[in-house]
């Protein structure tokens, strides 16, 4: 199993957002978690994800015990993964291939093959004409393209997408998430959070959880 939880619980206070929620993810797995708003799904990926601590149960995700990894290791966690934020959290004064190509600069990666690798994604999420285009002049759609490709061009193993459509329309959204699934089909496992019923409807998932009723 790629992802394994077992009775995670979270809380914040008196109020548990999350409680004794158990599920596995395997290799090449594309998930959907939805509920309402408040019901968990952001904080169930910050959890996995590393930006929220465990607090009760076992999670364990591309290898990593969660309950054991010590902060100084959580980098090792991260470059198993690739994360498409809410709020994008894109740089608007630079480019389209900038954003995109700091997740590999960072990893110390030499400069043709970022560029090989900045080329390849842009083209996948359709924005290779763009590429030198600076984020801040791009409609909300092309900034969420840019935060996918960004999210994807570290070759992750699993992709964890929060509510990645939701300040977009519908017909948007399906398009967005065939991006997903592209690279789902491609070998990246894919948990994503939404609650965009028409998604949940329309999307061809291999698991459905479903924090409404497992509580």
């Amino acid at each position: 199993m790629l992802v394994k939880v077992n009775n995670l619980s979270h809380s914040f206070g008196n109020h548990w957002v999350l409680k004794n929620l158990s599920f596995s993810v395997r290799e090449r797995e594309f998930v959907i978690v939805t509920g309402h708003s408040g019901a968990g799904k952001t904080t169930l990926l910050q959890v996995l994800h590393g930006a929220r601590p465990l607090q009760r149960g076992e999670a364990e995700i591309a290898g990593y015990r969660l309950s054991s990894l010590r902060p100084g290791r959580l980098h090792c966690l991260r470059r198993e993964l690739g994360v498409v934020f809410q709020d994008f959290k894109i740089l608007p004064g630079k480019s389209v291939g900038e954003n995109v190509a700091l997740a590999l600069e960072v990893r110390g990666m030499p400069r043709a093959q970022i560029q090989r690798r900045v080329n390849a994604v842009l083209r996948g999420v359709q924005m290779e004409s763009m590429r030198d285009v600076p984020c801040k002049h791009l409609s909300g759609g092309e900034q969420q393209r840019v935060a996918i490709a960004r999210a994807i061009v570290v070759n992750p193993k699993i992709l964890l997408a929060d509510e990645p459509t939701g300040n977009l329309d519908n017909d948007l959204s399906l398009r967005l998430v065939q991006i997903f699934r592209k690279f789902n089909e491609h070998g990246t496992t894919v948990i994503m959070a939404t609650h965009n019923q028409t998604i949940i409807e329309e999307m061809a998932c291999t698991q459905l959880i479903d924090l409404d009723r497992r509580r």
